[in-house]
Parts: structure tokens; sequence; C-alpha cells
């Protein structure tokens, strides 16, 4: 135990004498004046007396000097004298003032030099039953046991951004999943994910290089200590250990020297015991919560389901669960799918995507799969060109927000009624599986009607290649002059105009003008090769 710890459990100033804070303290005495008093080495002197006449506390000083005392503390927390202050630095001896009453805060130091393990074991103690208590919000449960520890207590994410509480002055090394200790008396405990060895919180006391100014402050939260005793003299003694730095087998401190060795002792020991009691507690409720989102995530994912299979009538049962989920069946859907290449929480990460959305003005209903995410967004009436665009523009946003997932993005067309959800949604999938490999579009793929016909090609092996290449060219069959017929004609004849004039029976002007036609209407380049190849396949499959 040192001069410095003295400040965690006790409200105590520092009056002078800072620089030799850091003295081994073997036992508390307390006596009115030291004259007569018999100290032993290591000592911290409690003076009873109020009496703080410079020549007097100057002889004070002089005394418990010379017999080795640990320090002086005397009532009040009035500035010293500066003679005094010089004459305490110049001895390196400790004067502290006291806030309360000089013998009851004797008596807390006293149980403290004496056996720390049981003011330890009475805050872990203290801990349990406020943490026990039914809190299971994450702000809830720091307060309480920043109360505890009488200090503000710091939660940091997994990438050591500050979730609640002030800012941390030293160094967390948050992919090391053991507690640590920190420059200046801080206290690092990871909160572990399920798997038992990632952190996914840490619990923070933040030191500073001076521990004993920043904590003086601070009151003792534990009670139960007698604040009465018929004596003058207290005496406890605690024989003097050649270390008394605590020492953890599994722990690894963060930054380990030499102001750590000496202000790692019993009370910062108490501040990582209470933590690690908090981090416990945490990791009780998120795991709690997490069985919760579970049990919703497989809610939602049945759900949806069974409106793919009910297609465009979902029956009255089915409609009233879609609606107590929040979900719309009618109106035009844009599906959205969002997948993920590599090995990831879906579940967890669920709030992250609906954040990254949200914050992109993209209000969307997200169900969770295996390798990604489902979303929709439900429009009372057609989304035009505009519209949609502005949407493909605030999803592609909304990815870039969750760059570190590596995510792919497909982005579907509107479809109308229940049954739209299960069109729109199965469009967005074949999107996005393309998307993961179009490193050129930054992994995103919008299924417009401008984009579509350079996507049938990839499409011919998947359910909604036929009902895509219908779409496409439902344009041209409500136009005059049997553009399909004319489309297919000419690109059979390898977008020859004149051997398609001459299979139809017209002229090769007629051709040409219905060829420019079709390009305006569909939005395409027909002299592009692709998109011939891609326009003959959906030609071929309108005629089955």
């Amino acid at each position: 135990m040192i001069i410095a710890d003295l400040f965690v459990r006790a409200p105590l100033v520092a009056l002078a004498g800072e620089i030799a804070t850091e003295r081994q303290v073997t036992g508390v005495r307390v006596a009115a004046r030291t004259a007569g008093a018999t100290l032993s080495p290591g000592e911290l002197l409690v003076l009873l007396d109020p009496d703080r006449t410079a020549w007097r506390l100057d002889a004070e000083l002089s005394r418990a000097a010379e017999a080795g005392a640990a320090g002086l503390l005397v009532p009040g927390t009035e500035p010293l004298l500066r003679s005094t202050v010089l004459l305490a630095d110049r001895l390196e001896m400790p004067v502290l003032g006291c806030r309360e009453d000089p013998l009851e805060t004797a008596m807390k130091l006293a149980v403290l030099v004496a056996s720390p393990e049981v003011d330890v074991a009475r805050r872990v103690l203290a801990a349990h039953r406020v943490l026990d208590a039914g809190a299971t919000a994450l702000a809830e449960m720091r307060d309480r046991t920043s109360a505890v520890l009488g200090t503000e207590v710091t939660v940091l994410a997994r990438d050591g951004t500050v979730l609640l509480g002030p800012a941390i002055p030293a160094r967390v090394r948050t992919t090391v999943p053991v507690r640590q200790r920190l420059t200046g008396g801080g206290v690092a405990v990871p909160v572990l994910a399920p798997d038992g060895r990632t952190p996914e919180l840490w619990l923070v006391t933040g030191g500073t290089t001076d521990e004993a100014a920043t904590r003086a402050a601070r009151s003792d939260p534990a009670k139960g200590i007698s604040t009465t005793h018929p004596a003058k003299d207290i005496t406890v003694t605690r024989p003097a250990k050649d270390d008394t730095t605590p020492r953890v087998a599994k722990d690894i401190s963060a930054t380990r020297t030499a102001e750590n060795d000496a202000t790692g002792s019993a009370a910062v020991a108490g501040d990582e015991e209470v933590l690690a009691v908090a981090a416990a507690a945490v990791q009780r409720s998120l795991a709690l919560r997490r069985v919760d989102v579970e049990r919703d995530a497989r809610r939602r994912s049945g759900l949806l389901g069974e409106l793919l299979q009910a297609g465009d009538d979902p029956g009255p049962s089915l409609r009233r669960r879609a609606a107590e989920a929040g979900w719309r069946l009618d109106g035009w859907h844009t599906g959205i799918r969002i997948g993920v290449s590599r090995s990831v929480d879906v579940v967890a990460l669920s709030t992250d995507v609906v954040s990254a959305l949200a914050a992109e003005g993209v209000a969307a209903v997200v169900v969770a799969e295996d390798d990604g995410w489902m979303a929709w967004v439900t429009n009372d009436t057609e989304p035009g060109p505009g519209p949609v665009n502005r949407l493909a523009a605030r999803v592609r946003q909304a990815q870039r927000r969750l760059a570190d997932l590596d995510l792919h993005v497909g982005m579907a067309r509107p479809h109308l009624g229940p049954g739209g959800i299960a069109r729109t949604l199965s469009e967005a999938r074949d999107a996005a599986r393309l998307a993961g490999s179009r490193v050129e579009t930054g992994r995103f793929l919008h299924v417009d009607r401008l984009g579509l016909a350079q996507l049938l090609l990839a499409w011919t092996r998947t359910d909604t290649f036929v009902p895509a290449a219908k779409s496409l060219l439902a344009t041209l069959d409500s136009e005059p002059g049997d553009l399909i017929r004319t489309l297919t004609v000419y690109l059979d004849a390898e977008s020859s105009l004149i051997e398609a004039a001459a299979v139809l029976g017209v002229h090769r002007n007629t051709i040409a003008r219905r060829i420019a036609k079709i390009g305006q209407l569909l939005g395409v380049d027909l002299t592009d090769p692709d998109t011939r190849l891609a326009l003959h396949l959906a030609c071929r499959v309108a005629r089955i």
C-alpha cells in the first residue's frame, strides 16, 4: 500500500510533499500531536489537533520525518504556509488534508492498510449488489459501476472508440483480450464476445500521470465502517513486503513502466476486481439481449420466407403478422440485397446496417440471412426514374459507411403488391451476386431499365431471366410497327439492315428507323456487342 492509494478510498487532499506519494504505508497511528507518540517507520500519522501554527506544524513534520513516518494527515484542507510546504518537500514528507472527521478517516485507512483484501471484497460485494439489481441498459450499468468505484468508468467499443463516459488519457491495447494496467493507475477490463476470445467492449478507469491530484476529491462508496472509537491512539501495523505490486498470472500490462509498478498496488487491484464484476454483468446482459435479437431475427426470416412463398395472395393471417412486424405489403417495393463475402456475425451487425441506411435517409425493412441482409423500401405510388436513382445513390452511400465489411450490394426495380416483394428481392439477389465480382462498379449494381440489357446475359441461368427479359421488351410491345419482331429478325441477321428488310419485306430505311426507335425506347446502344447479345437472348426468351 502506498500513499497515492489512500486518495482512492478517502476524501484526502495533498497539501505538501506530493513528490513522495509513492511511499509505502505499513500502518496508521492516531495522536493529538507527535510529541510523546511512539512512531514506527512507515506509519501514517493522523493528527487530531487542528492547531496549524507554523512553528508547531513544522515541528510535527520534523519529528515525523525523523521517526521515518510515511506521511502526516492533518484536519482540514486549507493551504499550508509556503515555508511549511518547502519544508515538507525538502523532507520528502507528504502532508495530507482531510475533508471529513480525522478519526473516522483514520478508521477507514486503518482497515484499508491492515487488510486491503477486506476493502476489495467489500467493493466487489457492493458491485455484485448494485449490478444484480436488474440493470440491463449499458449506460445504467456504467453509472452504477462508477458509483461503486467513486470515479467515472468509460466504455470503449472494440476499436477503442468511446461509447460512454469521458475520454481515456492512457492507451488501451484493444486487440489484446486481457486485463490491462494503464499509465497513471488506470485499469482496462475486456467484455468478451460469446466466443470467449474477442473483446466486444472495454470497461476502463483512466489514470493520469498525477493520480494523487486527480483522485483527491473522490468519496468512499463503501459503507459499514464504524465511525466512533473511544481510544485516542489507534495503531494498526502490517509488515512491509519487498514487492507491493500485485501480479495476475494471465494479465499483461498494456504499458509496463516504473510508474505502473509503483502505482499498480492494492487500490488499483480493487478497481480491477470491481471492473471484472461489471464486465461479467455486461457480458450476461449482452448475451440475454443477443438471445432476444436472434429470436427476433429468426421470426422475421420465417415471416419473409412465408411471404415469398405466398406470392400475390398472402392471406389474412400472414397479412396480420406482417402488420404486427411493421411491414407494408401493398404499394411499390424496391428490393435491396446486401451480401458479405467474409464470415461475420450477421445478426449482431444488423443494427449497424439499419443505422447506415437510416443515416442516408433510407427507411427500409431489413431481414438478416446467413450471408447478408435482404431489405426493401415501400412507396405508395410507383417511383419514377428520379426517385429510384436517388434511392440507389443513398444505398450506395450506406455501403460506403460499412466499407470495413467489404459488402456487395444489388438493387432491383420497383414491383407492385405483396408478390412484388418476392420479385424485387429476387432481382436484387441476382444483382448482388453479379456485383460481387464487379470491382470497377464498387461492388454495387442497380437493375434499372438502362442497365437491364447488360445484365440479361449473366441472368440466363437464374429464375429472374425470363421475367426480366419480358419486362425489358414490354416497352416495345405497346408500340406500332411490330418492333419486337423487327429487333429479333435484325439480330438474327447479324445486324444487317438489308437482310432484315428482305425477311420482313420492307425497305431498309424502314428497318433503320425502327432500330433507331428501339434503341431510344430501351435506352441502350445497339452498336455495343454485349448489348446486342443480351437483347438477342431476350428476344428468343420472349418468343417461348
